[in-house]
């Protein structure tokens, strides 16, 4: 009965695994059509966090400044846990043997330095699929950081990350509205903005701030 229990927990753990890659590769592929840094970075933090079932926060410099983002919002280091600010300082690896707390995720080279952390609910190990997957999202992401920043000089791009924190921000907040309203979850939420978004070719970021500021759900906003 046992071994069972465990073959039928195994099968839906499987299942479970396929549908969330399935799911993060079609957020993924909104990389490629996102219009607003914010909208992007949420994309981003949405795409890892849903793919590895965990937490994300993703770290953006532009060679002077460091910036936090999360789910709902953007952070100070005082605002992350230790566990999280040490997988964001740490190294990546290929270690699919080991229970990992969650995994560092750092997109090929680009003019924004990104590093994003997931930290999982609990420690687990890492398929080779999923590493394969996480690989494919983070150069997608990548790209469409350096098709954002490749016209702007520097100072460009510094702006650029200024307007992404205020975007994020007020995205996280409307994500925030529809989770108090619903009881959805983050991760709901998000959808629920993403789709309406989609709907109705509205930036993230403009659908976020109607919301705010009228008060009505996405698709009416």
């Amino acid at each position: 009965m046992v071994t069972h229990l465990r073959i039928l927990r195994d099968i839906s753990t499987g299942q479970s695994a396929h549908g969330r890659r399935a799911a993060a590769a079609e957020v993924s592929r909104d990389f490629a059509t996102a219009q607003d840094m914010g909208d992007l970075i949420s994309l981003a933090e949405h795409g890892f966090g849903l793919l590895f079932d965990g937490e994300c926060t993703i770290r953006l410099s532009d060679g002077t400044d460091l910036h936090w983002f999360n789910a709902l919002d953007v952070v100070e280091p005082s605002g992350l846990s230790a566990a999280v600010l040490h997988g964001l300082d740490g190294r990546v690896s290929a270690d699919s043997a080991s229970l990992r707390p969650g995994i560092l995720l750092i997109p090929p080279p680009s003019d924004i330095e990104a590093r994003a952390w997931v930290q999982f609910p609990r420690p687990r190990r890492i398929s080779v699929e999923e590493m394969i997957a996480a690989d494919v999202m983070a150069a997608a992401f990548a790209a469409g950081l350096q098709r954002m920043s490749a016209a702007h000089e520097a100072a460009g791009r510094e702006a650029d990350l200024r307007r992404a924190v205020e975007s994020h921000r007020q995205i996280g907040q409307a994500t925030g509205i529809l989770v108090e309203r619903h009881r959805f979850s983050t991760v709901e939420a998000f959808n629920e903005l993403r789709r309406a978004s989609q709907d109705r070719n509205v930036k993230l970021r403009d659908l976020a701030a109607r919301i705010i500021e009228t008060g009505l759900e996405p698709g009416e906003a």
